[in-house]
């Protein structure tokens, strides 16, 4: 197995790890459910390494989904309310 390899599956075996704690997250306190999520933000930081995210039409494809035409936005600008200030 290559570096590579071995790396993706520590990083795969965090992962189950974090998920088997999410599990039982209802009997986490606050301070077990931050330590979590900063261990959970490190194992994505270390999946990105890996490679790129997918670009946006693999994603389409994957949902099934199409994206947006200029049209479709430009309607969608219309329907919006102005800026609040707030936010």
């Amino acid at each position: 197995m290559s570096d590579d390899g071995k790396q993706v599956a520590l990083v795969e075996s965090q992962l189950d790890g974090a998920t088997r704690t999410l599990a039982g997250v209802s009997s986490l306190d606050e301070a077990e459910v931050e330590r979590v999520a900063g261990r959970l933000e490190r194992l994505a930081s270390q999946l990105m390494e890996f490679g790129s995210p997918p670009a946006m039409e693999d994603v389409h494809a994957r949902l099934g989904t199409a994206p947006a035409s200029a049209e479709d936005f430009a309607s969608l600008l219309d329907q919006m309310k102005p800026a609040d200030g707030e936010g």
